[in-house]
């Protein structure tokens, strides 16, 4: 076979290892990238690119930002690139059917195994739940969410001290492996899928506002996930003598004084730990509006009024 006309679409870091991986196999032919618009981020409010475009500007390939897909103009633009093949991973925009009825293959890059964490926050809700174990599942696109057949999977282990960053970073490279096993079944004829059992379906819905705040009377090991599945954005948030901060890590201890949840202690030097509904639970590091993320130690030494 001929090398297979290909259209990525993706915009987190997530989706760099498979971009990457596309452009490197010799049976691929990227003929175009889709990735989410340049937008305004962070307190300056200045444009950032996403992190799929500022890999594709290397690559002599057509970069597209659509705002939406939903129009005749992008379908048009999509069936001009002629497409045989169309990968997505993380683009954060629906894809629809029409789309999909133009290339011959049209795979998901999935952070989960499904059909465990349906979704759009995927890694977030494994971390929250306490899961062990999560992974990449390559599974075909089709009008339901996240619910066409799967290809091929790949587990990895969630690690006690895991965030969603770090975990991220795992799932991405792993990502990019399930990918070459997939291409490699395309090319060698040998693609095969498993239903998904609709009954053992969970759903990652999307983080909101209602995820953040850290409720103290909850167990120690709850809200220790909660920050973890937070970090290092959006944070979990948390009010400490009338200031709002970001709780961006924390540690659990055995420690258990009887104190109302919500009770701090910092009795002992450059430590800080909150009673919660079983132990006491230990910030390590912290955020304040308009400063930047310091260590409970740094907290205590310049902000410990605000207490």
């Amino acid at each position: 076979m001929g090398k297979l006309r290909t259209i990525f679409a993706g915009t987190p870091y997530f989706s760099v290892p498979s971009l990457k991986l596309l452009a490197q196999r010799e049976e691929i032919d990227l003929v175009g990238v889709y990735t989410q618009p340049d937008r305004p981020a962070g307190r300056g409010k200045n444009i950032r690119q996403s992190e799929v475009k500022k890999t594709a500007t290397y690559m002599e390939t057509v970069v597209v930002q659509p705002i939406s897909l939903n129009t005749e103009e992008q379908l048009y633009k999509f069936r001009k690139l002629e497409p045989e093949f169309f990968v997505v991973a993380a683009y954060g925009l629906i894809i629809p059917k029409i789309f999909l009825d133009v290339p011959n293959y049209c795979i998901n890059v999935h952070a989960s195994l499904l059909p465990n964490w349906r979704g759009a926050a995927p890694i977030h809700r494994a971390l929250m739940n306490g899961d062990q174990t999560t992974g990449i599942s390559i599974m075909r696109i089709t009008e339901k969410l996240d619910a066409g057949p799967v290809w091929n999977t790949k587990e990895c282990l969630i690690a006690a001290e895991d965030t969603t960053n770090s975990l991220s970073y795992k799932l991405a490279d792993l990502g990019a492996e399930a990918l070459d096993e997939a291409v490699s079944n395309i090319v060698r004829g040998t693609v095969s899928e498993t239903e998904q059992d609709d009954r053992k379906a969970t759903y990652a819905k999307k983080i909101s506002k209602n995820d953040l705040s850290l409720i103290w009377s909850k167990p120690a090991q709850e809200l220790n996930r909660q920050v973890r599945a937070l970090s290092p954005t959006p944070g979990a948030n948390a009010t400490f003598g009338g200031s709002r901060m970001k709780i961006l890590s924390t540690e659990m201890t055995n420690e258990d004084f009887g104190n109302p949840p919500g009770t701090i202690d910092c009795s002992k030097k450059n430590i800080l730990q909150i009673a919660t509904g079983t132990t006491d639970l230990r910030i390590t590091s912290l955020q304040l509006p308009g400063k930047k993320a310091m260590s409970a130690k740094d907290f205590l030494n310049g902000y410990r009024s605000l207490l």
